[in-house]
């Protein structure tokens, strides 16, 4: 999906190399999930840049998550990307 002001200029996929650059593991996607960015991101005033001018921003969730959902969530992306249970990070060269 096109995103006019990111960095790439699209949404990223789940499941694509795009996602893996935005989240690094389980504890940045929490970030991303409940804040709609990681700390890290945050601070890198790049990509902090693209980020704020992006036209389609990743929402925070955090007043709408309940308990589970983001467990759920990251076994779903864990899933997509082919991963199991025993790999930490979220690769997609498989």
């Amino acid at each position: 999906m096109p995103n006019p002001g990111s960095l790439k200029g699209m949404v990223p996929g789940w499941d694509g190399n795009g996602f893996q650059e935005l989240v690094k593991g389980k504890p940045e996607f929490r970030e991303w999930v409940l804040e709609g960015r990681t700390k890290r991101l945050g601070k890198n005033p790049l990509a902090r840049f693209f980020l704020n001018g992006q036209t389609i921003k990743m929402p925070a969730y955090k007043d709408h998550a309940k308990e589970g959902d983001e467990e759920a969530l990251w076994a779903y992306v864990r899933w997509l990307r082919g991963l199991d249970d025993t790999e930490e990070d979220l690769r997609s060269d498989r």
